[in-house]
């Protein structure tokens, strides 16, 4: 397992290196995209040091997934066109980000896995990358020239991503329960998926 979880810190310098490399012949949403890239390399970084001295690293989780929304939500209000949409995805961060606020006052600790706070973002970001999907694939009938748009294929990234992390999340308790070490598999293997999927993206995603 101890493999794996390097394997998992280790390949957001995949991303972080190509999105370099890449910068000026991304569009908007990719260089967006390339900071919540740069953010979780900083995260990584800090875990992996707080982890090596024996530290509880846990309330990075927290610091990350306050941040984490609102920069994939940045990404995709420079997708829409629709203001309504833009309008509920900012209401729907301020409400996050209140939410989370409260999470870590009176329910979940700083010191502990914020896996409520973690099912919330997801289930967020899910809804947006759905809402994206409907609109641009069958609202506005692109069809099979959309399905090979970078923003499409980032878009179906993220979706089994974040639905594995909703999945991950909603049952913390029964892993923590039974099989903590199964938990931390599954996490590592789809940061693994994300990492290496956000990296061929991003080379696809080159003009």
């Amino acid at each position: 397992m101890l493999l794996l979880i390097n394997l998992s810190t280790f390949s957001i310098l995949f991303p972080t290196l190509i999105g370099g490399y890449l910068w000026r012949k991304i569009g908007t949403p990719f260089r967006r995209l390339y900071f919540f890239i740069l953010f979780s390399l900083v995260v990584e970084i800090l875990m992996t040091i707080l982890a090596i001295n024996s530290v509880n690293n846990l309330f990075l989780f927290h610091f990350f997934t306050f941040i984490e929304v609102p920069l994939i939500s940045l990404i995709y209000l420079s997708m829409f066109h629709q203001k309504r949409i833009k309008t509920l995805i900012v209401i729907g961060n301020l409400g996050f980000l209140l939410f989370s606020v409260y999470n870590i006052l009176w329910v979940e600790s700083i010191d502990e896995y914020n896996s409520i706070q973690r099912t919330l973002a997801s289930t967020i970001i899910v809804l947006i990358l759905l809402t994206f999907i409907v609109v641009k694939v069958f609202l506005n009938r692109s069809g099979n020239k959309f399905t090979n748009n970078p923003r499409f294929i980032l878009t179906g990234v993220l979706l089994i991503y974040y639905s594995g992390m909703l999945y991950l999340n909603v049952y913390t308790k029964e892993f923590f329960a039974a099989n903590i070490t199964g938990f931390w598999i599954i996490h590592s293997l789809l940061n693994i998926f994300l990492n290496i999927s956000l990296s061929l993206t991003i080379w696809k995603a080159r003009e």
